[in-house]
């Protein structure tokens, strides 16, 4: 699913242009929880920490369980050279 809201940068960090309290708690979560996971992504490719990416996928909104992002990370794994530990 794909989410569109518009965004100011106040002191560098993007935040939304609206309060946050006007939308349900549901879809503020999901927010925190796929921002996280970019978080997270981007620590994985700067530290080269295969648990951090299966962490970050885990986290992701859209993912079910640690065993889905694990298989994700093993599938793209065995075909793409990345440098993790």
């Amino acid at each position: 699913a794909t989410v569109e809201c518009a965004l100011t940068l106040v002191g560098g960090e993007a935040v939304p242009a609206f309060a946050p309290t006007q939308l349900p708690a549901e879809v503020t979560d999901s927010f925190r929880r796929a921002g996280e996971s970019e978080r997270l992504v981007v620590e994985a490719a700067l530290t080269g920490s295969r648990a951090t990416f299966v962490e970050a996928l885990a986290t992701h909104p859209d993912c079910d369980s640690i065993a889905y992002a694990e298989a994700v990370v093993d599938a793209l794994l065995a075909h793409v050279d990345l440098p993790l530990g």
